[in-house]
């Protein structure tokens, strides 16, 4: 009788122990599938910050250069294309679940970058001071998602 109740309980605590370890188990790779979506997530917004700063610069320098900006041109579909990516960028980073703090400095990156766009293209300093900002801006939330992702 005692070998039997043994038994059972070690079957039991052998169970319990399967499950325990398998929860675990999910726990963790889901734990690690939210990092690398939120890696993912706040790359994407960095390299899509990066470009359209970029086509906010080039707008400038052709403005300040003289060269027609036609409404309609090929540049100007770019400069959207690049503020497109910009903004879905955000949403994916809102959406992948990363903390607060770390969407502030998502926020506050594309409101630098935007600012670029906004600055006057005949004030050069103006221009500069912009990307300065956005650049900081962009090394902030880099630093502090990698602190945090790491």
């Amino acid at each position: 009788m005692i070998t039997t109740l043994i038994a059972v309980v070690g079957t039991l605590l052998g169970a319990a122990l399967t499950g325990a370890w398998q929860h675990l188990t999910t726990v963790s790779g889901r734990r690690d599938r939210d990092r690398q979506a939120q890696r993912a997530a706040v790359a994407q917004l960095l390299g899509a910050a990066t470009a359209h700063r970029a086509a906010q610069f080039l707008k400038h320098v052709a403005r300040r250069e003289g060269e027609p900006e036609p409404e309609t041109g090929e540049a100007r579909a770019s400069r959207y294309a690049a503020r497109t990516a910009v903004t879905q960028a955000l949403t994916a980073v809102r959406l992948s679940g990363v903390p607060a703090h770390l969407q502030a400095l998502a926020v506050d990156l594309v409101a630098a970058s935007v600012a670029v766009g906004d600055a006057p293209s005949d004030d050069r300093q103006a221009v500069d001071a912009a990307g300065a900002a956005a650049r900081v801006a962009h090394e902030a939330l880099e630093t502090a998602a990698a602190q945090h992702l790491a």
